[in-house]
């Protein structure tokens, strides 16, 4: 053997498995980050949700909010972020709530299973994965983070970060183990889901973390002292979210606007009021068909609802026949086919959704 040879054979060796795992995610760079809008760039259904106590609310697409009946709350999305960001997801208390054995207060992301098999959790070659994010709170303490298996009866991992100081971003990171013992199906249903537990009752407290892949026991979801809520004016902000594939914390994944809004639309979209209108046909007596195309395809066939003080408007011909009627749902995951139900009574027709607060929405959230 050459001395050549011999040190690229010496080199082969050195290297540790966390140099392994970061060339491999270069490799793989530009879609390593199984977040969608982890910079919570995009929220179609508002920025800023104020007077809420209890439910489930999105404001940042993909980031749901659950809320207990307790307290009084606004959920915004914010221009305060880090350096190298430029939006973030802000949980503010307006009303603080006493703590009760069933309280809770979470922000929570579904990931589909189709998208995690990479990390061929439930076999033999399962592999770890890291997230990644960024936070600030008003108050110091430790936070818990939830991750579960949906599809493995809720098989659960959960590991408290500690916020060292009030009022300033902060980067936390949590190796997440393999886990040989579960299961992410290959479809489109959730497949992990990602919580940040701001608070909890006894009800999901009073246990300790699990680091360990095993049986979800709701003693050990929250077991962080942070307690945000509990007093008016608790803040929490998030943002710079990363689950990706490997043991290594890699640079955040940034993606053009474009390309993260077309993701969050397969899960819900909400047109502008001028960007709504559809071909159609007249059916029968007061009814037409109309076929709205969703600019992506949808993660299952989405629920329709609309709100507004406008009205939608129909034509024939290019003359205005109907002003008013309501859209039923009928689609699929490409299509919308919906009916209005209105004085329809030409062979064709075209309707468009008329005033600037009126809007229409399809939701195929996880």
């Amino acid at each position: 053997m050459t001395k050549s040879a011999t040190r690229v054979a010496a080199d082969k060796v050195t290297f540790t498995q966390a140099e392994v795992t970061a060339k491999d995610t270069a490799a793989r760079a530009g879609r390593k980050n199984l977040i969608i809008n982890g910079a919570m760039q995009v929220a179609q259904r508002g920025t800023s949700f104020t007077g809420l106590t209890s439910g489930q609310h999105y404001v940042s697409d993909r980031f749901e909010n659950q809320l207990s009946s307790a307290g009084t709350f606004t959920f915004d999305n914010t221009n305060i972020a880090p350096d190298g960001f430029s939006n973030s997801q802000r949980m503010n208390c307006t009303t603080a709530f006493s703590v009760a054995s069933g309280t809770y207060l979470i922000f929570r992301h579904d990931i589909e299973g189709q998208n995690l098999q990479e990390a061929a959790f439930g076999t033999s070659a399962a592999k770890q994965m890291t997230l990644s994010f960024w936070c600030r709170s008003t108050k110091t303490g430790s936070l818990s983070v939830v991750v579960r298996q949906p599809d493995a009866s809720n098989r659960m991992f959960s590991k408290n970060v500690t916020i060292n100081t009030a009022n300033t971003w902060e980067k936390k990171t949590i190796l997440i183990p393999a886990d040989t013992g579960g299961t992410i199906n290959n479809d489109n249903g959730s497949g992990l889901q990602v919580a940040w537990w701001l608070n909890g009752g006894s009800t999901y407290g009073g246990g300790s973390e699990q680091t360990a892949w095993g049986t979800q026991t709701n003693t050990n979801k929250y077991t962080g002292t942070i307690n945000l809520g509990a007093s008016t004016s608790d803040q929490f902000y998030l943002t710079g979210v990363q689950l990706e594939v490997g043991s290594v914390a890699t640079d955040f994944e940034h993606r053009s606007y474009g390309e993260i809004l077309a993701d969050c639309q397969r899960y819900f979209y909400k047109p502008a009021p001028l960007d709504f209108s559809a071909q159609g046909t007249h059916w029968s007596g007061n009814n037409g068909y109309m076929t709205f195309h969703f600019p992506v395809p949808m993660r299952a066939k989405p629920s329709y609802t609309d709100s507004g003080s406008g009205t939608y408007k129909t034509y024939y011909n290019g003359i205005q026949r109907v002003n008013g009627g309501q859209l039923g749902d009928g689609g699929g995951t490409h299509t919308e086919i919906i009916l209005l139900n209105s004085n329809i009574n030409s062979p064709s027709t075209f309707v468009r959704l008329d005033g600037s607060d009126k809007f229409c929405s399809f939701d195929a959230e996880l």
